[in-house]
């Protein structure tokens, strides 16, 4: 199946495939950028949730594409459909005859989606650009000094992992936003709120009232949106938080987001874009 069929390596489906991604990638920021379909804030009940599992399925289609192309290939491809059913069918019954192949079928079907895969894939202009500044920030991203925790860097890995299977850029660790995001967290803690705009009176606190007037005060000159949740540790799953929540979904894609810092206290978290680089500049 990995080598007999041309359809698998034959450079026409990986642009055939680009296309379906592109078209599937259009589908769901449609109704992810829709602030009427997808409100924020998002009302409790039933009909959010219904909102929440259409978006989630726009989603899944994107990642059946960037992660599992094989799956597609089988849907869309009579022949490739008869021999994943064959090579199956073998796998089956040489598994009941005590001699199972020496490649699971499962992992067969992983070798094939890497072989067909297009997360590499210069597609266009655009996906080509993308691809060199991604290879450049996740390089930037692991090599550049903050002071970071695991699970804050697993909060950023996670919100890049999908921005560029959304086709977004991946976005830089920036040391302010950082500083910045961490101190609201400890903030929101301290004094037991949870809100970007600091609630509490008093001229005290006029410096750190808003977002932006907190990353002037870390010394980000860019432009700054904020996510803030609470509630877990876990990085990848503070960010899933954000993820069905339908204005920080939004912040988490955002086009023209270049920069980000995370920062946690106990499970109160925020999460910083800025869009002040224009180029990596790596360490």
């Amino acid at each position: 199946m990995r080598r007999a069929h041309p359809a698998i390596r034959d450079p026409a489906t990986k642009a055939q495939l680009f296309r379906e991604l592109t078209e599937r990638r259009k589908a769901a920021f449609a109704l992810i950028f829709d602030e009427a379909k997808y409100p924020y804030p998002h009302p409790e009940g039933p009909e959010y949730q219904a909102v929440q599992a259409e978006v989630d399925g726009l989603v899944m289609k994107v990642r059946v594409i960037w992660e599992r192309p094989v799956a597609w290939l089988i849907e869309t491809n009579p022949e490739i459909r008869a021999l994943s059913s064959r090579a199956e069918e073998m796998a089956l019954e040489l598994d009941r005859m005590g001699s199972p192949p020496a490649v699971p079928f499962a992992e067969l079907l992983a070798e094939v989606s890497r072989a067909v895969g297009i997360q590499r894939f210069p597609g266009d202009s655009a996906a080509k650009n993308a691809l060199e500044w991604n290879d450049q920030a996740l390089r930037f991203n692991r090599e550049v000094k903050v002071e970071a925790d695991d699970a804050e860097r697993a909060c950023v890995d996670a919100t890049n992992e999908y921005r560029m299977m959304m086709g977004q850029k991946a976005v830089l660790w920036n040391a302010k936003l950082l500083t910045c995001a961490r101190a609201h967290s400890t903030h929101m803690r301290e004094h037991s709120y949870f809100a970007h705009d600091v609630p509490l009176p008093g001229a005290e606190f006029d410096p750190i009232r808003t977002p932006v007037l907190r990353a002037r005060r870390a010394g980000y000159s860019g432009g700054v949106s904020e996510n803030i949740a609470r509630g877990a540790t876990d990085g990848r799953q503070t960010m899933l938080q954000w993820y069905g929540s339908s204005g920080h979904h939004r912040n988490m894609l955002g086009p023209r987001h270049t920069e980000i810092g995370v920062g946690r206290s106990e499970d109160f978290w925020t999460q910083n874009f800025g869009s002040a680089a224009q180029k990596v500049e790596l360490p």
